[in-house]
């Protein structure tokens, strides 16, 4: 069977408050200035002409509050962003079982998590050292299978990072 091209984006969320003592971190809210980058991301996503099918989203108030105002950008329904407790921090074996169970008919999965796990996720599958992932950042990755579930170690190439637009 000849191999079909998946796109992955691995989306760190932008830039979130501090921590607080009195405050869980799965709660923290983004920063004004990672509200802007957020927006801006997304705007630069579709100006690139980077559409996805699918948005797997962690349940961290950071996260949702990113991939939200990304997902505007693209008039994409609220209601198909796909929320997982399980990609909250998650190690690059966790994402990588959320991204084996991506639906089959999605071509561009996009993925709006935390570092460091994106990026240590992207040189497991790159075989590649990854530059610092700043906050609202993405890494691109171009996957040479036929089905997510094929997705493992060095089954994909690095197509870009994109770091905070200024």
């Amino acid at each position: 069977m000849q191999n079909t091209t998946k796109t992955l984006l691995l989306i760190r969320h932008a830039e979130a408050q501090e921590a607080h003592y009195h405050e869980p971190d799965i709660k923290r809210t983004l920063t004004q200035h990672g509200i802007r980058s957020a927006a801006k991301l997304g705007e630069h996503l579709k100006q690139q002409n980077c559409v996805f099918d699918h948005l797997m989203v962690s349940t961290a108030f950071r996260t949702e509050m990113t991939a939200k105002l990304i997902a505007e950008q693209f008039d994409w329904p609220m209601n198909k962003i796909e929320y997982s407790e399980e990609l909250y921090n998650a190690s690059p074996r966790v994402l990588l079982q959320s991204i084996c169970s991506a639906p089959e008919e999605v071509n561009t999965l996009a993925v709006v998590a935390h570092y460091p796990g994106l990026p240590h996720l992207a040189e497991v599958l790159t075989n590649k050292e990854m530059p610092f992932l700043q906050p609202a950042g993405v890494i691109k990755i171009s996957l040479e299978v036929d089905h997510w579930q094929e997705v493992s170690e060095g089954t994909g190439t690095l197509i870009e990072v994109i770091n905070e637009l200024s």
